[in-house]
Parts: structure tokens; sequence; C-alpha cells
């Protein structure tokens, strides 16, 4: 998926992020093609607001547990 693909989606900041500084995440559901092998679900996206053409793309259950582990750090 290219980054223009991403350009309605509504970014949220981070509460812990600076004015400048900010870390941004969205969720959206994505549809891709069969022929791909790939599926619709729902994608967590994460992403620099000084780089925002970087963007992390995470499963919801991959998402998931990387806040579960965070949380036990």
């Amino acid at each position: 998926m290219s980054v223009s693909q991403f350009s309605h989606i509504q970014w949220r900041k981070s509460s812990r992020s600076s004015a400048s500084d900010c870390v941004e995440m969205a969720v959206t559901s994505v549809d891709t093609d069969a022929r791909n092998n790939q599926t619709s679900g729902t994608v967590v996206l994460v992403r620099d607001s000084k780089n925002p053409t970087q963007i992390l793309r995470f499963t919801s259950s991959a998402w998931a547990a990387f806040i579960s582990d965070m949380k036990k750090s």
C-alpha cells in the first residue's frame, strides 16, 4: 500500500508527545485483493509526524500484543 492510500485517514497524536515531536496513529479497515493473498480487516497505522511518509502497519492482534507487552515494561 502506498502512502497516498492513507491520505484520507484521520490521524491522532499521542497524549505523551510534545508539540513538535509527535507519534500519530490511526485505525482503519483495509480491503485487499484476494489475488494478492490478502484479506480484509482492521489495520493500526503508526507514524512519526516529522516523517509522515514512513508508516508502520500492524494487524489488530499484533497491535494488542504490542500494547500488552509495553504495559508490562
